[in-house]
C-alpha cells in the first residue's frame, strides 16, 4: 500500500510540472487530456484521480504556492511574536521570493492588465481562500492587541481590500524589470505602511477626534 501511494504522489508532481513545462513551451494549452498523457506516458485514469481539467492544474500550482508561503511563515522562528504589519510584508516579501521559481507560469497565467482580474474563473483566485483565512487571522489578532483600529463594522471589508492589494502587487511584480525586482520591493513595503497607517490607530482617528473637539467647542 505505501509503495502505491508513493508512486502516485510522484505522478501526481509530475502532472503539474510536465504541463507547466508544455504551456510555458508551446505557449498554449494541450488540445485534450488524452493528448497530454499520451505524450507524457501518463494514464488517463492516473490524471483524473488527482485533476479534472487543465484549469484545475493551474488552480493547484497557485494555490500550492500561497499555501507554501503560509507554511513557511508559521514555520519561522519568531513569528507568532511579528506585528500585524510585519506579518502581511512578510508573507509578500516571502511569496515573492518563492514565486521566482515559477514566474515564467505565473507571467503567462496572469493577465495583460489589471481588468483582466475579474474575469471569473482566473486560477489565481483559487487562492483567495487561503490567503483571506491567513489575511483574516492577522487582522484579528492586530485588533485583539490593539495594532489595528477596532472600527466595527469597517473591520469586515479589511482582508478584500488586502486581497486587492495582493492582486496588485503580482500585477506589479509581473512587469518589474529592475534589478533584483527592487522596484517590487519598495512596491511592497511602501503599499503595505500606507495600509496600516490607515487601518491602525493613527491619522484617521486623529482627524476624527479633533472634529468632535471642534464641534464641541463651537457648541
Amino acid at each position: 500500500m505505501a509503495t502505491k501511494t508513493s508512486t502516485q504522489k510522484k505522478k501526481t508532481v509530475n502532472i503539474r510540472e510536465a504541463y507547466i513545462t508544455y504551456v510555458l513551451l508551446e505557449g498554449k494549452k494541450p488540445k485534450s487530456v488524452f493528448a497530454f498523457c499520451h505524450e507524457n506516458g501518463i494514464d488517463e485514469s492516473v490524471f483524473y484521480e488527482k485533476y479534472t481539467s487543465f484549469e484545475h492544474i493551474e488552480e493547484d500550482v497557485w494555490r500550492h504556492l500561497v499555501e507554501e508561503t503560509i507554511e513557511m511563515l508559521r514555520n519561522a522562528e519568531g513569528f507568532d511574536g511579528y506585528s500585524a504589519r510585519e506579518k502581511i510584508l512578510g508573507f509578500y516579501f516571502t511569496f515573492f521570493q518563492e514565486a521566482l521559481n515559477k514566474r515564467s507560469f505565473i507571467r503567462y497565467s496572469c493577465p495583460a492588465d489589471m481588468k483582466g482580474w475579474r474575469i471569473p474563473n482566473l486560477p489565481m483566485k483559487a487562492t483567495k481562500e487561503s490567503f483571506n483565512d491567513f489575511a483574516e487571522n492577522v487582522l484579528a489578532l492586530g485588533v485583539e492587541s490593539g495594532e489595528i483600529a477596532n472600527r466595527d463594522k469597517v473591520n469586515n471589508y479589511y482582508k478584500d481590500l488586502m486581497w486587492m492589494q495582493f492582486q496588485f502587487l503580482i500585477q506589479f511584480w509581473i512587469r518589474d524589470n529592475s534589478k533584483g525586482f527592487e522596484k517590487t520591493d519598495a512596491a511592497i513595503e511602501k503599499s503595505v505602511n500606507v495600509w496600516f497607517d490607515l487601518i491602525e490607530r493613527g491619522a484617521l482617528e486623529s482627524a476624527i477626534d479633533f472634529g468632535r473637539f471642534m464641534l464641541q467647542q463651537m457648541k
